[in-house]
């Protein structure tokens, strides 16, 4: 049994419902309104620039991912054309599978270049290469996590930092990607070399790493492991029907059009990196900026896996690839599996499971695995960019999984939930549960803070909403108002959750594996 197992009355489930989306509503409109007086403000710190003619507002233009993402679409779009066209004319030729390999191998580095430049691809793969060439002669996953993170520590310094905007940008993007992707496939290398040794040449290997990391749907953003690569190749098929595959088109399409809507009426992501505006503005107009740039961010992925995920169903692949929406997940452990399912499966087979299976590191499986997520959450920060808002981002991830681990070791030990509903009943259960996730919640609106700004404008957020900075133990009034309304927001989650479960992504690594390792021989 679960709390999902569990229900509330019906006037408490309907007036979580009414309360949550009542707010949801109104933080769009109150940023509304204040979008309409801050772009009437002489703006000299933000970057605006004149929007569509029909809507008749400047549009904001602070979103960097989003810019770079809209001036690179184009050449996205093109190298996914030629991807698809090429994938056809091979099999129009009827070519044998051996020679196709061979061919996708080389042309597929070269739609990368299309798509994302020369210069990443020949640097991703002079490191592929070297992580090759470190992963024959060691055999050693240390060895190949020790260089990966000296080139993941390389992007960040002086050796290309020099570059301009947003060339380095995409610059990075890439190469964080192949070096994923780079781990992933070595660490498969190394695990079946320490039974029976290389099974495959020194050129097969190198092709099927080609054919791996230079995938164009899985190139980038919308990543997936070796292992769930090998399984989708196997399952590969035309099964998916021209229904599902025009409605991923029609969804692209609209939350394209969405973001860019939004950017013209609604300036929250201009508002939450101005730290006067913060310091100024009511403190619900804050709250409302909180939530609304967070659902902006989850808009703008749901456009950007789709864009990926529409070629690879095109390939015949399955890829899964829809983000969870933030205003409907009050834990961040379902965050992380339903988010991003490619980095999530990377760091859960990569590095979580690694460390708690690990039967050299001389602590008890609870530290062990405690351990596993301190290490799992600093490899986040170094992937995601190594800035300091980003560390206090991961901290706060951290922590509230630490919590969440806690409360499941406490419960494991002494079965406090059957305990609960013993004594206080189904009811009464859910809403304690619903008070004792509060603090998750908390920390998890505070991260998401520091992820969308900067740490100046972070702090001044929590300590206008949350704590006095000079003294820490003064609780602010909009705090006990936040708390409530948290209250009200887990019971919705979790009705939720009840009602239409969030998608978790599990992968079966052993699940037709032999038959997975054909399509590459």
């Amino acid at each position: 049994m679960s709390v999902y197992s569990l229900r509330l009355p019906a006037f408490e489930v309907v007036s979580s419902f009414i309360i949550w989306v009542a707010h949801v509503a109104y933080a769009w409109y109150l940023i509304g309104i204040e979008s309409a007086l801050y772009g009437g403000e002489e703006i000299n710190q933000f970057s605006f620039v004149d929007g569509w003619s029909m809507i008749g507002r400047i549009r904001d233009n602070t979103n960097f991912e989003w810019n770079v993402w809209m001036t690179m679409l184009p050449y996205y779009v093109l190298a996914l054309v030629l991807h698809r066209l090429s994938s056809c004319l091979l099999e129009l030729l009827d070519c044998n599978v051996q020679k196709a390999l061979f061919i996708s191998s080389l042309l597929w580095p070269a739609l990368n270049c299309i798509a994302y430049g020369w210069l990443p691809v020949a640097v991703g793969l002079v490191y592929g290469f070297t992580l090759f060439i470190t992963t024959r002669i060691t055999t050693s996953l240390v060895a190949l996590w020790a260089i990966s993170l000296l080139f993941f520590g390389t992007l960040f310094s002086d050796v290309y930092s020099q570059f301009g905007q947003p060339d380095y940008y995409i610059f990075c993007v890439y190469i964080t990607y192949k070096l994923l992707q780079f781990i992933s496939y070595f660490s498969y290398q190394i695990e079946s070399a320490k039974v029976g040794g290389f099974k495959k040449s020194f050129f097969i290997t190198l092709r099927d790493g080609c054919l791996y990391a230079f995938y164009m749907p899985y190139s980038t953003v919308l990543f997936v492991t070796y292992r769930n690569f090998l399984v989708q190749c196997v399952k590969r098929s035309n099964g998916n029907s021209w229904r599902s595959i025009v409605l991923v088109g029609i969804r692209v399409v609209f939350w394209t059009l969405f973001c860019e809507i939004v950017l013209h009426i609604f300036y929250m992501n201009a508002m939450i990196v101005d730290v006067d505006f913060l310091k100024h503005t009511r403190l619900d107009v804050l709250c409302a900026l909180v939530l609304t740039a967070g659902q902006f961010f989850h808009a703008k992925y749901v456009a950007m896996f789709g864009l990926f995920a529409l070629f690879a169903k095109l390939d015949g692949m399955e890829p899964h690839w829809k983000p969870v929406c933030i205003a409907r997940v009050a834990l961040y452990s379902v965050m992380w599996r339903s988010f991003d399912h490619g980095l999530y499966t990377f760091l859960r087979d990569h590095i979580f499971k690694p460390i708690t299976n690990n039967t050299s590191i001389p602590l008890n499986p609870t530290t062990k695995r405690f351990l596993a997520i301190g290490v799992t959450f600093l490899f986040v920060w170094i992937f995601h960019g190594q800035s300091v808002s980003l560390a206090w981002w991961a901290l706060f991830n951290l922590i509230e999984i630490l919590l969440e681990a806690v409360a499941s070791v406490i419960d494991r030990r002494w079965d406090i939930f059957s305990t609960l509903i013993q004594t206080c009943g189904p009811f009464n259960t859910r809403r304690l549960i619903g008070l004792a996730i509060i603090p998750c919640t908390a920390l998890s609106v505070f991260s998401i803070v520091y992820f969308l700004s900067n740490v100046e404008c972070a702090s001044v957020v929590i300590e206008r909403l949350a704590f006095n900075r000079h003294q820490w133990w003064t609780v602010r009034p909009a705090l006990i108002y936040l708390i409530g309304l948290g209250y009200f927001f887990v019971q919705f989650s979790i009705e939720m959750q009840r009602l239409a479960p969030v998608q978790i992504y599990i992968d079966s690594q052993q699940r037709r594996l032999r038959e997975a390792l054909k399509v590459f021989y």
